[in-house]
């Protein structure tokens, strides 16, 4: 009875979640190679699921030295002539070196506007720190996707961030009326 409720190999169901596996996060090779092609504008040597994926979400390099996917922001609309020059812009604004600290900087009105209509795509290892730091106040998943989005992260879903706070233990604690958040400040600054 039970060997009848796990799914075989050949169901339409799992082929569709190694499809997706396959887009939803990348791991760092394939980070890696999909941000080469990018940067090179040759895409011919991905496979063809991820080339229509690229090509949906008209995803391009965000940086000529680093490994960096950009996506523009799924309200963002532009001429491609003027999307070009954005991401030029946003390439130079992270590619240029830093300056020192002694250093007086000039900034002009354009420095950081353009970044707002692009959202990098982390690698897989990133999204838990995405989700670690977007959590860090220990509020709920709305607003762990509102910093996730404050922060121009893309492919971070809803779920993944539902799933993330019911799975925190200081959440749990305080959910279940026990020692929560304020108790464990407290107990943590009476030790010292």
């Amino acid at each position: 009875m039970v060997a009848s409720l796990i799914p075989s190999p050949s169901d339409p169901m799992l082929q569709r979640l190694s499809d997706l596996r396959e887009t939803a996060c990348l791991p760092p090779e394939a980070y890696a190679t999909l941000a080469n092609c990018l940067s090179k504008n040759n895409i011919t040597r991905l496979s063809q699921r991820i080339r229509a994926w690229a090509t949906c979400h008209r995803l391009c390099s965000g940086s000529d030295k680093l490994n960096l996917i950009i996506a523009p922001d799924p309200f963002f609309q532009a001429s491609p002539e003027d999307q070009q020059r954005m991401i030029k812009e946003y390439r130079a604004s992270l590619d240029r070196p830093s300056q020192s600290m002694s250093s007086p900087t000039q900034k002009s009105d354009k420095d950081g506007a353009d970044g707002q209509q692009f959202e990098r795509l982390p690698v897989q290892p990133q999204i838990y720190d995405c989700l670690v730091h977007a959590h860090r106040g220990h509020a709920s998943s709305v607003a762990v996707m509102m910093e996730i989005r404050r922060m121009n992260i893309s492919s971070i879903t809803w779920p993944m961030a539902e799933m993330f706070v019911s799975l925190c233990p200081l959440c749990n604690v305080a959910n279940k009326g026990g020692s929560g958040l304020g108790n464990a400040k407290g107990s943590a600054t009476a030790s010292r």
